[in-house]
């Protein structure tokens, strides 16, 4: 080890060793005792549990978006735009508010059709995981993806623990939106 880099390594030790340093705020005081807050500069880390738990999380928030998407489309009523001026009911229909209405349900029904299809892109791989028993991967699928049944908390997390010894990859719902948005592009 030269001079220099000798001396970009002290650098470096001396820069992490601030950045480790607890670092004090303002001092507060109140009627019999004053403290000090610490702030530690360490960022929090979440470990790769936390994030599958939160992948999971977001399959259900998915359903749930797919379950409020499904019931709009099935409980539709079209506006019969009727006003009621004293005695006579005179309808207000006109051609633009007909396709404001159309084009407002057909949005709708886009959405639904994109959730359901990262919804069944999710399921398929996570039936196509071999390393996971089938019971595990229908359980994964019906507890957090389809809300079939309610979540046990212990299985989750024998689970997830699994999933994290055999360092096995399931998708995220970003991925499933980028491998639709690809698989769109390619057949338009």
């Amino acid at each position: 080890m030269n001079a220099s880099d000798y001396r970009a390594y002290r650098d470096e030790q001396v820069i992490r060793k601030e950045l480790n340093k607890p670092k004090t705020t303002k001092e507060s005081h109140t009627n019999n005792y004053s403290y000090t807050v610490t702030q530690s500069s360490k960022t929090i880390i979440t470990t790769k549990e936390q994030a599958i738990k939160d992948t999971l999380l977001s399959y259900k928030r998915l359903n749930n978006k797919y379950l409020e998407l499904n019931e709009m489309i099935n409980h539709y009523t079209p506006t019969a735009n009727i006003a009621k001026y004293g005695d006579i009911a005179s309808r207000t229909n006109k051609k633009h508010d007909i396709s404001d209405e159309i084009v407002k349900h057909e949005k709708i029904a886009i959405q639904l059709i994109n959730t359901s299809m990262m919804r069944l892109h999710i399921k398929d791989c996570l039936y196509s995981t071999t390393a996971l028993t089938h019971s595990e991967i229908l359980y994964l699928i019906n507890a957090y993806v389809d809300e079939r049944e309610k979540i046990s908390y212990a299985k989750s997390k024998r689970i997830i623990k699994k999933i994290v010894s055999l360092n096995i990859k399931i998708p995220t719902i970003e991925q499933a939106k980028k491998y639709l948005n690809e698989k769109y592009n390619e057949n338009p």
